[in-house]
């Protein structure tokens, strides 16, 4: 074998042995990004709910449309994955806060949190 041909098959071996690694690694890249999205979906729910407690101390009643909560830049806010707005339920004496279907990361009723109950 020359010089040339061992040296080719030493790379060749190295580059299937980096696809190899990369490969093997690829899922929990694709795990850790997907957490870091439902924390990220799941701070943003918390902001929701926040607003919410915050508008009904000042006003006595809970918001059904997100427009109606400060700071105004909430309203832009959407689940990190779906990019879908987030879903707002009230009956102004309680309130649900919602990540939509189909990648729904949780809810917030009155508070309660629904991904504590899950552990």
């Amino acid at each position: 074998m020359t010089r040339f041909q061992t040296i080719f098959l030493e790379l060749m071996l190295l580059a299937v042995g980096a696809a190899s690694v990369w490969l093997l690694a690829w899922p929990r890249v694709v795990e850790a990004r997907s957490d870091d999205l439902q924390a990220q979906c799941r701070k943003q729910l918390n902001l929701l709910a926040t607003a919410q407690e915050i508008c009904f101390a000042r006003a006595g009643a809970y918001q059904s449309d997100v427009v109606q909560l400060e700071p105004a830049s909430l309203a832009r806010m959407s689940c990190p994955v779906s990019e879908r707005p987030y879903v707002l339920r009230s009956d102004g004496v309680s309130y649900a806060v919602l990540c939509p279907p189909p990648e729904s990361h949780g809810a917030i009723h009155d508070g309660v949190v629904s991904w504590e109950s899950a552990r």
